[in-house]
This record gives C-alpha cells, sequence and structure tokens, in this order.
C-alpha cells in the first residue's frame, strides 16, 4: 500500500526503495516482483526523460558552438609534408573574446564505425578521443574560428567522418567555461556506432 502511495504521487524512487526491501524479505512473491519490475520501468523513463532534458538544455546554452567539422586534405600527393587535418569551425556565442580552447574530436570509418585518431608523429596507438588545443586565438564575440586551421594526422589514419565539440574554454578576462554538453556529447558517441 505505501509503495502504492508513492507511485501515484510519482515518487517512483521511494516505491523501488520500499518494494526492493520487501522483496529481499519476502522472497519470490509474484506481486511484489511484478510490481518493482513495473516502478523501476517507470523510475528509469523518469530517469532518462530528466537527462534528456538536462542534455538538451547544456547544448543550446554552449558558448562555443562547433558549426562543422571535417576532415580537411592539404595534399593528395605529398601527405607526410601536408597532411590531412582535423578541423573544425566554432562560433563564439558569449559577450566575452576567447584567448584558448580545447576541442574535442571522435572519428568514424566509412561504416560508422569508431577509430583511434593517430595524430602526426605521434607514436602511440592514438586515442578514441583526441583534444585539440588552440591557444591565443583571439576569438571575438560572434565571429567564427577554423578557417586554415587544424590538427594534422597521420598519412594512413583511415578517417572518413569526424565528429567535434568544444570542450572548454578560457577568456582574456581570466575567466574559464567548462562546456556542460560535453559529458553527454561523449556518452552519446564515443566509441559507438553512428549511422
Amino acid at each position: 500500500e505505501d509503495a502504492e502511495k508513492y507511485s501515484q504521487n510519482n515518487e517512483y524512487d521511494k516505491a523501488v526503495s520500499l518494494l526492493s526491501e520487501t522483496d529481499a524479505i519476502i522472497k519470490n512473491d509474484n506481486d511484489i516482483i511484478i510490481k518493482l519490475s513495473d516502478y523501476r520501468k517507470k523510475l528509469n523513463e523518469i530517469r532518462e526523460k530528466e537527462k534528456q532534458e538536462k542534455m538538451s538544455k547544456a547544448q543550446n546554452e554552449q558558448l562555443l558552438v562547433v558549426d562543422s567539422c571535417n576532415i580537411s586534405e592539404q595534399s593528395s600527393q605529398w601527405k607526410t609534408l601536408y597532411p590531412d587535418m582535423l578541423q573544425a569551425f566554432v562560433t563564439n556565442k558569449s559577450d566575452k573574446t576567447v584567448k584558448n580552447m580545447n576541442v574535442g574530436f571522435l572519428a568514424y570509418d566509412s561504416n560508422g564505425y569508431p577509430l583511434k585518431i593517430k595524430t602526426q608523429f605521434s607514436y602511440s596507438g592514438g586515442n578514441f578521443e583526441f583534444t585539440g588545443n588552440a591557444d591565443n586565438i583571439n576569438l571575438v564575440s560572434g565571429a567564427q574560428f577554423g578557417a586554415g586551421i587544424g590538427w594534422k594526422l597521420d598519412e594512413k589514419h583511415g578517417i572518413s567522418t569526424i565528429k567535434a565539440c568544444v570542450k572548454d574554454a578560457t577568456f582574456y578576462d581570466g575567466t574559464t567555461w567548462n562546456n556542460p554538453y560535453y559529458q553527454y556529447w561523449i556518452e552519446q558517441y564515443k566509441e559507438k556506432q553512428i549511422k
């Protein structure tokens, strides 16, 4: 009855907690098992909806937004001298001037499967998440960063598609901004196939 009252008030966390304790004491009661399963499902739906709302809010309130990103080919013949580059076009939507920023990149092959990003002269196997550092960029409010600028890739990178998101930034007034959307973005795309 108490669990039912909690559920009627949309307090599914309390209903699940109460029925979990009851299930531990009274084993294999079919009514308890069915109600517990139902309440857990409803609680998960509520949590997922709250998460989606927070993610959407964080995405809409970003101060620095990646408008687009691509692999920029500098030369088709001389890859060693002019390697392909990770490129992100970022707009400053804040009212401050950006001094430095870090941009996170994720890469995928032609089938949408994740790839490790190996940069030029990197002797490690690369990482699924690459952070490109952009220093002293003097990005004023409303301006866009990215034209002719990028992070050099290994000659045989095999990357077909990339995704990018600004991780954090430092402004000229000394303040910093950590993008609250970044963690949601990583959770959604890192090491997962895209379609």
